[in-house]
């Protein structure tokens, strides 16, 4: 079959399928260009979560001793305050012990064993002063350990807070690149469909034409001669057969079935 004939539809099937090589190339490049993007996404969140790993952990550490630091001073505090609760209790005691010295109402022999509770008390006082000057001099180093460490916890915080909006800022710019090769895979997916389909049409117009064509096996021409006849002259019959049922009453329409050989 000599396909020159038809080159108003042979040439476009051949420009078809160039557009549809070239779209085909470039969704391949366009998945190629996501899947490094991808890899490259991959990596990125890798590194971030590295870096970010390694300084919580090493604020773990620094918030470790900064707890135990707090918790140092905590107890401090609270022994300091009951030191200094028992010496005003202390105070109390002694005051009544030495009201009682003096008052006449009370027994001597209950006035001869003051002396010696009030040396008691005196000691235990004493003994307490003591407590809360080293208990606030531990409080100092408390706190001039737990500043230092509370500032380099924060610090270490701002640096993962850092990370975390770099990463953010980073892989977002991706995930828009990523959005737009998507989009660009979408429209050459879209055109290639459409491409296809009109190469289709295409073809079947070509395959129509062709059809139409007297291009038959000269072995079997004059069979294929007879199949076109045949098909006209069908096609002939129908059309008057509609034509004489749109006409006719219903006794014409049997009459003409009857005379095809039809059976009503």
């Amino acid at each position: 079959i000599d396909l020159n004939r038809f080159n108003s539809l042979t040439e476009p099937i051949h420009r078809l399928e160039t557009e549809e090589i070239q779209v085909n190339a470039q969704l391949a490049e366009l998945d190629r260009c996501k899947t490094d993007m991808e890899n490259e996404k991959n990596e990125k969140n890798q590194d971030f979560d590295a870096q970010r790993k390694q300084v919580e952990h090493t604020k773990q550490g620094v918030d470790d001793r900064l707890n135990t630091e707090k918790k140092e001073l905590k107890d401090q505090e609270k022994k300091a305050r009951r030191a200094r609760d028992r010496i005003k209790q202390i105070e109390r005691e002694t005051e009544q012990l030495n009201r009682k010295m003096t008052n006449p109402e009370v027994p001597e022999a209950e006035k001869s064993t003051i002396p010696q509770k009030l040396g008691i008390l005196e000691n235990e006082k004493k003994l307490l002063d003591q407590d809360i000057i080293n208990t606030e001099q531990t409080i100092k180093q408390c706190n001039e350990k737990i500043q230092p460490l509370a500032d380099e916890s924060r610090q270490l915080q701002q640096n993962i807070d850092d990370i975390r909006a770099q990463q953010k800022q980073a892989i977002g710019e991706l995930d828009k690149s990523l959005k737009e090769v998507d989009h660009e895979i979408q429209v050459n997916h879209n055109k290639a469909a459409e491409l296809n389909q009109q190469k289709n049409g295409c073809f079947q117009q070509l395959g129509e034409q062709l059809a139409l064509e007297d291009n038959a096996d000269p072995a079997i021409a004059d069979q294929y001669a007879a199949i076109q006849t045949t098909r006209g002259e069908m096609a002939q019959l129908d059309e008057n057969m509609h034509y004489l049922e749109n006409q006719g009453t219903d006794s014409s329409r049997k009459s003409v079935w009857k005379m095809v050989g039809a059976t009503v």
